[in-house]
């Protein structure tokens, strides 16, 4: 898996750990409700843009899970036995 399909998972997987719908996504990160439904759906990779509203609005938790997974690094990237 590629290093931007681990940041879509670990995005993925952060949003429906926490409840966090398209439309609080929205509201809180600033971005539109299209790009937030793509984010959290798994159809669009999120950037350092995206990692950078997450911690402004998420916190320092969710924007480093992402961000590591962006690097190849941290708990979100799983190999394959």
């Amino acid at each position: 898996m590629a290093y931007g399909q681990q940041a879509k998972a670990a995005l993925v997987e952060w949003a429906e750990a926490n409840g966090v719908t398209p439309a609080e996504f929205r509201e809180k990160t600033g971005c539109s409700y299209m790009h937030a439904w793509k984010l959290l759906r798994g159809n669009k990779f999120p950037t350092k843009d995206t990692v950078a509203r997450l911690l402004a609005a998420y916190g320092p938790a969710p924007a480093q899970l992402v961000s590591d997974a962006l690097q190849g690094v941290g708990p979100a990237v799983q190999q394959k036995p």
